[in-house]
């Protein structure tokens, strides 16, 4: 028998015990565009941290999550996030891009421009997808809706509903009007043709409610989603039934939990109370609120939610707006990043709001009481909670609002866990994006928000907020201030300061 040469068997051993090392421990070297290092990944889903992960990103989306220094990746940019915390971007689930006037003279073509201006500002404050929810500028809206897409500007994920649909006696300028049948028809063609993803229904006014409850239909049937604004003689849980999508602000179900519900509102069709400019609507609805039945609000939360209907908070405005000292702060402060026509009309606005009477006082205070009822039941149930501002022309600015809204949220009883999956993740699978978006996770687009403080412990603020990512580019601190800088010079010029 032949003797082996221990040398020769030896120096194969090495080499062996090399190839199997870098098998099982050697990994190619992988780069990508952008590389966050060491950053704690917040799992919005689940409410729990994964820490100390590096995350790469390769044409805008997340190509890798790996325990930080345990793979060979590089980056041609690396953010070194050691102590940092990175969850998905926010979603403001209701805004609006509007110029209130269909004729394009000097001051709605200056308009236009402050609505564009307001792209960017979005992103400014982590904000990196958007519903729109009615516009009359829908041209405009798909002109930039592309133009971000191809990165030729800055802002976020616009999602369309386009005009709002009305009654006859239409209230915003571009509303499609409806009077029968064919009306309903013929809007649900005209929105089709503008490839919107959903339809805004104002519940209120002199929609007949045989039209709206056909609407719902069709829109569901055409594979649209349907939001709907205040239902105070609508029953949000009835249009839930008939396919409602989303009730456009919380309080659209605040007034219809007590028992005598469809009498009072039997009343209040006899007498033409049907929108918020009749003299005896606010007292109705002060009544209606006053009687919520927290029972009932529970059964209806958990129906609505079995049926698939959301309900878009916007709570912060009448928390704050029966309060005229935090004016300052909440609603003026941010208008430093807007255009003089929107700046002059906000303040006008609550300067207005500031001056109104007891009554109506008492009025705004109920509604942000009932909003807090609802908020505390939420967790109770199994209600689906997206995140939304109104914010927009005619309303308030952008941007900060965001974290004011959340601040609400909070202060209603909601946990940070419950607030953040709803400024996410609820929002992503409402909007059907849940494959690509609404998580830290591989093959998800690179829409994310990087905080300093943990964000399930901290609520995010501004404060907070190191940097963001959109589309997979980065923003950190500098480049955020040099927007926020760049829009308030721009219409400190243009309005003479």
């Amino acid at each position: 028998m032949e003797k082996h040469n221990i040398s020769a068997i030896g120096t194969a051993l090495v080499y062996m015990t090399v190839i199997l090392g870098c098998f099982y421990g050697c990994e190619q070297e992988e780069t990508g565009d952008l590389l966050l290092s060491d950053i704690h990944v917040v799992n919005v889903i689940r409410g729990e941290l994964i820490e100390s992960q590096d995350v790469l990103i390769v044409d805008g989306r997340i190509k890798r999550i790996i325990p930080h220094g345990q793979g060979n990746i590089t980056a041609n940019l690396e953010i070194k996030a050691t102590g940092k915390y990175v969850m998905p971007g926010f979603w403001d689930m209701h805004v609006h891009f509007r110029t209130r006037k269909l004729e394009r003279d000097s001051f709605s073509l200056q308009l236009l421009e402050e609505n564009k201006d307001l792209l960017p500002l979005y992103v400014a404050n982590g904000v990196t997808s958007v519903y729109d929810m009615g516009t009359d500028i829908i041209d405009s809206l798909r002109l930039w809706r592309d133009q971000i897409h191809s990165g030729k500007i800055i802002g976020p994920n616009i999602y369309l509903t386009g005009p709002k649909i009305e009654g006859n006696k239409a209230i915003f300028a571009g509303s499609i009007k409806i009077g029968d049948r064919d009306d309903v028809k013929n809007a649900i063609a005209q929105l089709t043709e503008m490839e919107v993803g959903g339809v805004k229904i104002m519940g209120a006014g002199d929609l007949e409610v045989e039209n709206y409850y056909e609407l719902l239909k069709l829109v569901k049937k055409q594979g649209l989603q349907s939001f709907s604004h205040d239902l105070e003689i609508l029953s949000a849980e009835e249009s839930s039934n008939q396919g409602l999508s989303a009730l456009a602000h919380l309080r659209g179900i605040i007034h219809e939990c007590f028992e005598e519900y469809d009498s009072v509102v039997a009343q209040m069709n006899t007498k033409g109370v049907r929108t918020p400019f009749h003299p005896e609507y606010n007292s109705y609805v002060d009544f209606m609120i006053s009687r919520l039945d927290t029972t009932i609000l529970r059964n209806k939360l958990d129906k609505m939610a079995l049926n698939g209907t959301a309900l878009i908070s916007t709570v912060h405005y009448n928390a704050y707006r029966a309060t005229p000292s935090s004016y300052e702060n909440v609603f003026f402060k941010p208008l430093r990043y807007v255009g003089p026509l929107f700046r002059r009309d906000v303040k006008a606005r609550y300067e207005r709001f500031g001056k109104a009477s007891a009554q109506q006082m008492d009025y705004i205070k109920q509604v942000h009481q009932g909003n807090t009822q609802v908020l505390n039941m939420l967790p109770k149930t199994s209600a689906i909670l997206l995140v939304g501002t109104d914010a927009g022309f005619g309303n308030r600015a952008p941007g900060t609002g965001y974290f004011r809204e959340l601040e609400v949220l909070a202060s209603g009883g909601l946990s940070n866990a419950y607030i953040l999956k709803a400024a996410t993740w609820n929002a992503a699978r409402f909007a059907g994006m849940s494959e690509s978006e609404g998580t830290v996770d591989i093959g998800k687009k690179a829409d994310l928000v990087l905080l300093e403080k943990n964000p399930l412990g901290h609520l995010p603020t501004e404060e907070t907020l190191w940097g963001v990512i959109r589309n997979g580019e980065w923003f950190g601190e500098d480049r955020l201030q040099g927007i926020l800088k760049s829009l308030e010079e721009k219409h400190d010029k243009n309005s003479g300061n």
